[in-house]
């Protein structure tokens, strides 16, 4: 019998539904991989930068990376109520591959 212990990894929280650096980060065609080389850091850093609660020094680095302001990688325009849930179901029962949120069609008069 070993005597190894079990490295237990610690459980981390989701980024929140205001947090919106991955959708953004997909918008404007960066890979992680493509950003952790920019940043000097690895892929998994940028995964934990895009899918966890913000490190605020972090934000501003993803932000320069990418080209874009700090506040764009955050979309406080959501009801405090509701910033927290998962997105209502599209009446279309489509979805955005990138960011999840529901796609409505509609038709355009010929």
């Amino acid at each position: 019998m070993s005597n190894t212990k079990k490295l237990k990894t610690k459980e981390k929280k989701m980024a929140y539904d205001w947090y919106i650096a991955k959708s953004v980060v997909r918008a404007k065609g960066f890979s992680y991989g493509q950003l952790a080389e920019k940043l000097g850091v690895s892929v998994t850093t940028i995964h934990d930068i895009c899918n966890f609660p913000p490190n605020v020094v972090r934000v501003k680095q993803l932000a320069d990376a990418i080209g874009c302001t700090f506040f764009d990688l955050f979309d406080f325009s959501a009801d405090p109520a509701t910033a927290y849930a998962s997105p209502a179901p599209s009446p279309s029962g489509l979805t955005c591959p990138h960011c999840g949120q529901p796609l409505f069609l509609t038709t355009t008069p010929e």
